[in-house]
């Protein structure tokens, strides 16, 4: 049974299908509905439930966002907005994007393009006035690690040395590296959480926003470049990191060496942590836990920016 606000949302159509795309037990669902009219052009809604009350914390996080793209005229600050609040549901209800995901484009000619892009948009959103309060601190990301290698030592003992090592070279670089401003930090920025459209980036996902250290995003998005050429061997990134950190550069100030060296580790070993818990990826978990100790191309790439 639908709701009464959801029905008054989707109006009059001949036939409504839906199908879960996406379930995260006690977190999230996303379902697609596809509404079809004999005779007349189809529509495609993406609709998000969260917990009781997330639903309108993410409805007022967008807002706050658009009202800043409006006051601080941020000119490639683009986002995937919500176009329905669902209370009934706990659900916000979004309309296709067009576009492509830039992790689709990795390997053509485009996908440089797409990453200046990119760039761009973050550095808009770092410099912006967005009336995000949420804080996500350097003691939050290490707890944040702490809480991943914790849940992999304990399902994996044997690992439980390198995770340790890991952990405290993030530690170390944590200690070295000054404490920088908190900027509005999307939290999880990354090649699948753009669009690229018309040339330019759109994103996508607001729920981790927050406020951080600049570094943490762009050390993210570097490090999922490094993680895609580990994926596909015949993949060469470097190009495309260059073209980001090179436009995130223009808008905005170079990104701090020593605190993108702790966020590039802090990244690394996250996502060695999430691919230990997949099955048929221990290798590559293991790789990007020995580029905790050496990510030097994502020095490198700055320094040629």
């Amino acid at each position: 049974a639908l709701a009464p606000s959801f029905k008054q949302i989707l109006g009059e159509w001949d036939r409504i299908r839906a199908r879960v795309i996406s379930y995260k037990p006690t977190r999230r669902c996303v379902v697609r509905y596809r509404l079809d009219q004999v005779g007349g052009k189809g529509q495609t809604l993406y609709g998000k439930c969260f917990r009781a009350g997330i639903a309108e914390e993410q409805w007022q996080l967008h807002a706050a966002l658009a009202q800043a793209c409006e006051d601080d005229r941020l000119q490639y600050l683009r986002f995937a907005r919500p176009a329905i609040l669902v209370p009934e549901f706990h659900m916000l209800l979004w309309r296709k994007a067009g576009g492509e995901p830039l992790h689709e484009l990795l390997g053509s000619e485009r996908a440089v393009g797409g990453s200046a892009a990119a760039g761009r948009l973050l550095a808009d959103l770092h410099r912006s006035t967005t009336a995000w309060k949420v804080p996500h601190d350097r003691d939050r990301e290490l707890g944040t690690t702490a809480w991943w290698t914790g849940t992999v030592a304990t399902a994996f003992p044997r690992m439980r040395p390198q995770l340790a090592l890991a952990e405290e070279e993030v530690r170390r670089l944590a200690a070295l590296a000054p404490t920088g401003q908190l900027v509005p930090s999307h939290r999880d920025f990354y090649d699948k959480q753009i669009v690229v459209n018309d040339g330019a980036a759109v994103l996508m996902d607001l729920e981790t926003a927050s406020r951080a250290e600049a570094e943490l995003d762009v050390a993210n998005f570097l490090a999922h470049l490094q993680l895609r050429a580990l994926q596909d061997p015949s993949l060469d990134t470097r190009d495309t990191a260059d073209a980001f950190l090179e436009a995130y550069s223009q808008r905005l100030a170079p990104p701090d060496p020593s605190r993108l060296e702790l966020y590039s580790a802090s990244a690394l070993l996250r996502l060695a942590c999430v691919y230990a818990l997949r099955r048929g990826w221990g290798e590559l978990s293991s790789t990007l836990l020995e580029g905790v100790f050496s990510n030097q191309p994502t020095i490198q790439q700055l320094s040629r920016s």
